[in-house]
């Protein structure tokens, strides 16, 4: 008896395989069988990212080139059967959003809890990681600054990742093999990346993510979840200021 293996192509005679691989065959196809895909998508470009300026959840609009980015992130999800487009509710994901469900045919679903991290009395001032990016003691200033404005008048560091995960947890609860798509913020994204994959602290540092990334998950509900594609930016053509 033959089976094919849509996953990898490969073609199995099941007769022929030992018992113990035959029965490890089957696990794998049933592993992949139940996968669900989640594709983790961060907004295009504003204004403000464009002359470096710290966002958090201060609204601003995609700039002319962030309008470009999103289209092109759309066409590189063209017919991309998701059962659900969720976004956050903020004016540059869900423009981003809005473009990717013109080329998928899904109706953008806004998720409160997926907005970016609030900044308090930093918003609207220069943002100074490309300064400091490069220099262990600037970079452990820069995150203490930005944990001080949040506890500050702004959002304290774990409300934020209590709040992202809570969402992360409901929607993976729900994924039933489906595929889905989450356009949002880069600690947003990091932060769910970060559940899934890193025992926390220093290890997310290795989630970068520019503006209009493409990054792909496979999440399984008895193993451990897969990363596929990670910050994927080839389809912007060079389109990018990071």
């Amino acid at each position: 008896m033959l089976i094919f293996c849509k996953k990898r192509k490969v073609k199995y005679n099941l007769l022929a395989l030992p018992l113990g691989e035959l029965l490890l065959k089957s696990h794998h196809m049933e592993i992949n069988k139940s996968a669900s895909r989640v594709y983790l998508v961060r907004h295009g470009v504003t204004d403000w990212i464009e002359q470096g300026i710290l966002h958090g959840i201060s609204d601003r609009p995609l700039s002319p080139l962030g309008l470009e980015q999103a289209q092109l992130t759309a066409l590189a999800l063209r017919g991309l059967k998701a059962s659900h487009l969720y976004t956050s509710p903020l004016a540059r994901a869900a423009q981003t959003a809005q473009a990717i469900s013109r080329e998928i045919r899904a109706v953008p679903e806004p998720i409160a809890e997926l907005k970016e991290k609030n900044y308090g009395w930093l918003e609207g001032k220069q943002d100074l990681w490309p300064l400091v990016k490069q220099h262990a003691a600037l970079i452990l200033l820069y995150h203490a600054c930005l944990d001080l404005a949040g506890l500050t008048g702004g959002e304290s560091p774990g409300h934020f990742e209590r709040r992202v995960i809570t969402a992360w947890k409901s929607l993976r609860n729900n994924l039933n093999g489906n595929t889905i798509i989450i356009v949002a913020h880069f600690n947003v994204l990091r932060t769910i990346l970060k559940t899934e994959f890193a025992a926390g602290g220093r290890e997310s540092v290795k989630f970068s993510l520019g503006a209009c990334s493409i990054s792909e998950i496979e999440v399984f509900p008895n193993a451990p979840s897969r990363i596929v594609q990670l910050n994927n930016m080839d389809h912007l053509n060079g389109k990018s200021i990071e």
